[in-house]
């Protein structure tokens, strides 16, 4: 399935473009000619697509903030995107609590559910060939355990907004995740050979999966014979060598609370990838406390031109983590509980369904000529497997009460083992 060209929060995907391999970064052929650039969209943006668009830069922040606080000397690379289009996916087969506070988290406020899926499909549609220059592959999938029925319901909209492709597999064959790996392999041009465990869970039933590559060249490139040893300092005072690209002209800067900024366009100017150094004496922690979606706006939206040296490391970093227990924090613990999700619009079948594991692993390659980056987000959906035991057979507390006024008869604190009268 496939979509090209695009970059944005909380869009849909249609189909996957899947472009002939090439050695794009390290290749011989030079730039072309700096292409026309992009001033401004081809329509204007409804106010549910801002309203959308304006929630999704929130939700990237909040999760960037949460992954940190949990370890804050570590790098860390999500793509909000991916995450918002694999749970956006997730959501249609989610309903009462669970859906409220999904929705809530990702920030759609009072939209209802065919709002936020038109949101998506319609976004989609906006940016997909927004800029020739830059390429963006946007894939999604659902597999589920071809044991169970999927609600016509849940297949049309994955299908419709999302262009999801459906397949029910045999999750018990040995080969199940390597079918499913394969697909995420085949999304990310190999730089993420696979995210479904081998084997299966058992009590997993289905796998709601976005993966996208992004391949985008400078507008204006770095010149390798430029590129020098430098020192990374890291927030403890230690340094570490690293190779920093360095390139004199035109810098679109700004400065934000303290902290200074600069943006460094790809292709038509219309994506581009934004780096904020904090201030001085402040970590990346005390920065992302202090940046929300307001600020984000404010600082994106002071970019100025003038003349300098710019420099930046040439790296490449490979990320994964599992985002329940932020997203938790974030405000959607129900959809994680056993016993407590609703996710009844995923299936025929009754059962109690629940997100046992929302993953997501991150590639991204920066070098002289421009940014090679991919992403792909796993949503695990569960079977609770037997109902939760309650077994006494340790100490335990006891009252003996009458449940309308409070009133306790007894008490007892049984610690010894019991004997049978």
């Amino acid at each position: 399935m496939t979509a090209s060209r695009l970059a944005g929060l909380s869009l849909a995907a249609a189909t996957l473009l899947i472009l002939p391999a090439c050695d794009w970064i390290t290749g011989s052929e030079g730039p072309g000619p700096t292409p026309a650039e992009i001033t401004e969209l081809p329509r204007a943006l409804t106010p549910a697509e801002s309203q959308v668009l304006r929630a999704s830069t929130g939700f990237g922040l909040e999760l960037l903030r949460q992954m940190v606080s949990e370890k804050p000397d570590s790098t860390h690379l999500v793509s909000p995107f991916s995450a918002s289009m694999a749970l956006g996916m997730a959501l249609n087969g989610a309903d009462g609590t669970t859906f409220d506070e999904m929705r809530t988290t990702l920030g759609f406020g009072t939209l209802d559910r065919d709002e936020i899926n038109r949101s998506y499909r319609d976004l989609l549609e906006l940016l997909l060939a927004l800029d020739p220059a830059v390429s963006f592959s946007v894939a999604n999938s659902v597999w589920y355990d071809q044991v169970w029925t999927l609600r016509p319901s849940f297949r049309d909209a994955v299908n419709a907004h999302f262009g999801a492709r459906v397949e029910g597999i045999n999750f018990r064959d040995p080969g199940a995740s390597g079918r499913i790996n394969a697909w995420v392999k085949d999304a990310t041009r190999g730089r993420i050979p696979e995210i479904a465990p081998d084997p299966i869970p058992e009590d997993a039933v289905a796998y709601l999966i976005n993966a996208l590559h992004f391949l985008g060249d400078w507008r204006e490139a770095f010149d390798p014979a430029d590129t020098r040893d430098h020192q990374f300092t890291g927030q403890d005072g230690s340094t570490t060598p690293m190779r920093l690209m360095q390139r004199e002209g035109k810098i679109r800067g700004t400065q934000w609370q303290g902290h200074q900024a600069a943006d460094l366009p790809y292709g038509g100017a219309a994506w581009s990838m934004t780096v904020v150094l904090p201030r001085a004496g402040a970590t990346v922690q005390d920065l992302l406390a202090e940046l929300d979606a307001e600020g984000w706006e404010a600082l994106t939206s002071g970019f100025t031109e003038y003349r300098g040296i710019l420099g930046l490391p040439r790296f490449t970093v490979e990320w994964e983590g599992g985002l329940n227990a932020a997203l938790s924090r974030m405000g959607m613990p129900t959809a994680f509980s056993p016993m407590g999700a609703d996710f009844s619009r995923l299936f025929v079948e009754d059962a109690d369904l629940y997100l046992s594991d929302v993953r997501q692993k991150t590639f991204m390659r920066v070098d002289e000529r421009g940014t090679e980056a991919a992403a792909v987000t796993s949503v695990e959906v569960s079977v609770t497997s037997m109902p939760p035991s309650f077994i006494v057979d340790r100490p335990f507390l006891l009252a003996i009460r009458e449940r309308h006024s409070g009133t306790v008869l007894f008490l007892g604190a049984m610690v010894e083992p019991p004997t049978a009268g």
